[in-house]
């Protein structure tokens, strides 16, 4: 098994329930998290994390969020603060084009909803190791 204790996840997600089944997912599998409901508040957190020298490890952030800053624009704000970020993109429209070529946004995974405790865990290995 891999170590990872203390990595730290922000997951980012306008559903209520989804965020806290990830969370619950995430710490089940061993990850500290952070949520944030919403683009504005994903960015504020992920500032302060950087500012505090405490990085977040990765970032689960939805492509979706209406109202507001949606999944592309909070991906440019997290690249300027820190240009190795990694954020793996989730939504629930696989077929949205930013799904299918994920790498080409700066990406580096991308998760279906609703995801398994599996999947997310093969998923964060590939992007944390």
């Amino acid at each position: 098994t891999t170590r990872k204790d203390n990595l730290r996840i922000l997951v980012v997600d306008d559903n209520e329930l989804i965020r806290n089944v990830t969370d619950m997912l995430l710490k089940h599998l061993g990850y500290e998290t952070e949520l944030a409901k919403n683009g504005s508040e994903a960015v504020a957190l992920y500032k302060k994390a950087m500012k505090a020298d405490q990085p977040f490890d990765a970032v689960i952030l939805d492509l979706v969020m209406p109202g507001g800053i949606g999944g592309e624009e909070v991906s440019r704000k997290i690249f300027q603060e820190n240009p190795v970020a990694k954020i793996i993109v989730s939504s629930g429209d696989s077929h949205d084009p930013i799904m299918e070529e994920y790498k080409e946004y700066g990406f580096q995974g991308a998760i279906s909803k609703p995801y398994q405790a599996k999947e997310l865990q093969e998923l964060l290995n590939k992007v944390l190791f």
